[in-house]
């Protein structure tokens, strides 16, 4: 497969409710033949993600808002403009500490992570929630590694 140039525009955007978050797909992995996923993501107040390590490299732009994000075992806030670049195998988090949602374009190579909140979205919109044990298995499938605790952390059912 080779990538060719594109335009993308807005009404071609693909939207996912998972995590609490707004998740907008602007560019998937076969329309760059694997190499790149690019998504805005909408994190509404006191949103926190899980603690992770994904196996590819993950770039964030922030837009707006006060987010922070757990790198190199520290918190730090990072303002409207500013970047957080995670190399594969990174442990990272990040959350909401303003007073309003915020934004952030969520960006990663190899592509393939737009395929994982679409699945997390389908699980999210059972009835009765999402099983948490489920979405661990999602993310593994997808090469994110999330913590043992993730599903107690999280709240939701759990299915055996």
């Amino acid at each position: 497969m080779v990538a060719k140039p594109l335009i993308v525009q807005p009404e071609s955007v693909t939207d996912f409710h998972a995590f609490g978050e707004v998740l907008s797909v602007l560019l998937k992995g076969e329309q760059t033949a694997e190499t790149l996923s690019v998504l805005f993501a909408l994190i509404p107040l006191a949103a926190e993600s899980a603690f992770q390590r994904q196996n590819r490299d993950v770039l964030f732009l922030v837009v707006d808002g006060r987010l922070s994000y757990f790198v190199n075992e520290s918190w730090s806030e990072v303002e409207a403009g500013g970047l957080v670049y995670l190399p594969r195998g990174s442990l990272y988090a990040y959350r909401n500490i303003g007073i309003t949602p915020a934004h952030h374009w969520f960006l990663s190579s190899p592509a393939g992570l737009e395929h994982f909140f679409e699945e997390c979205a389908t699980e999210f919109a059972r009835p009765g929630g999402p099983d948490l044990n489920r979405l661990m298995v999602i993310g593994l499938e997808h090469g994110l590694e999330l913590p043992d605790d993730f599903a107690s952390a999280k709240g939701g059912r759990h299915e055996n």
